[in-house]
């Protein structure tokens, strides 16, 4: 292994999450089939190993989604990331999106 490298099995690191979730349709008062929905979701994640700091993360994301039929979801949205807010706060967007099969 190269001087100043370091293996990424040296450490195991657990990630302990929160995530609050909100969604609702855009029509009516439940999803029907061709009809859309929102979500919203924020997430606090913290990640922990000994012998290293803690690392704090925050998550928020907003996605609207298509019930394409009774097994299938359609979704897109953006993810805004604050990733270690209380040491060198690094913010991040992604745009996600999804295609969801239910077995």
């Amino acid at each position: 292994m190269a001087c100043g490298t370091t293996n990424f099995f040296d450490a195991t690191v657990h990630r302990f999450r929160y995530r609050f979730t909100l969604d609702f349709p855009l029509e009516g008062e439940k999803v029907d089939v061709n009809e859309a929905y929102l979500i919203l979701n924020t997430e606090a994640l913290l990640n922990a190993a000994r012998g290293r700091k803690a690392k704090y993360d925050q998550r928020f994301t907003a996605a609207l989604g298509w019930l394409l039929d009774e097994k299938a979801q359609l979704q897109a949205g953006l993810e805004y990331r604050l990733e270690n807010y209380t040491g060198n706060t690094q913010t991040v967007l992604f745009l996600n999106s999804s295609l969801i099969f239910s077995l």
